[in-house]
């Protein structure tokens, strides 16, 4: 459930000037795979997504079957090549000037799993390239960098009181020693404010 989801092994995408409000889910979800599967080992290409996230309205996302987040970014990646970092997933995005308020889930949300490889930039260090991340019911900016593969099932779900005390994602998933998630995060002046206002 998405306004604008994209799961793909090979892209660039510019995401501009959009108001995406009031969807079921994911404002804008997006993760990277593997593609076509090759000889002799079967494991398919490594996927690489190029993003660029500027100039959008995200607001009012809602809670369904998975939480009613602004802007979720997933880079999963099973395969086990610790002498080959290029048959390695890579999610490169670059977000600014987006305006993320007001949605049932969290403002930003960033799940990097197993070997998985993220460069994420928010902000550019300026003031036109500020993001605003108020008012979300969640985390306004969340940051999961895991070597669980089963973390994604954790947390995608709706908060449980009985599972998930006051709406925070318990760490359920249990990290697999073959695994080293890398991720190069850039958060540069934006304004991340008044969220976390559900839990």
């Amino acid at each position: 459930d998405s306004g604008l989801f994209l799961q793909s092994a090979n892209e660039q995408i510019d995401i501009r000037h959009n108001q995406i409000e009031a969807n079921i889910g994911k404002g804008i979800d997006i993760e990277v795979v593997h593609g076509i599967p090759i000889v002799p080992t079967n494991v398919g290409r490594a996927g690489l997504i190029s993003a660029t996230i500027r100039d959008n309205v995200i607001t009012a996302q809602r809670n369904g079957a998975e939480q009613g987040d602004g802007i979720e970014l997933t880079g999963f990646e099973d395969v086990f090549a610790p002498l080959d970092n290029a048959a390695l997933n890579l999610l490169n995005v670059l977000a600014i000037n987006n305006f993320i308020d007001s949605n049932e889930g969290r403002g930003v949300d960033l799940l990097n799993i197993g070997n998985g490889a993220m460069q994420i930039r928010f902000g550019d260090g300026t003031d036109q390239g500020r993001n605003t991340i108020v008012g979300n019911q969640l985390d306004g900016f969340r940051v999961v960098n895991t070597g669980a593969l089963n973390q994604e099932g954790v947390q995608d779900g709706v908060p449980d009181a009985a599972t998930q005390f006051l709406g925070v994602t318990q760490e359920l998933a249990t990290d697999d020693s073959l695994y080293s998630p890398d991720m190069m995060l850039d958060v540069s002046r934006n304004t991340i404010r008044d969220n976390g206002i559900g839990l």
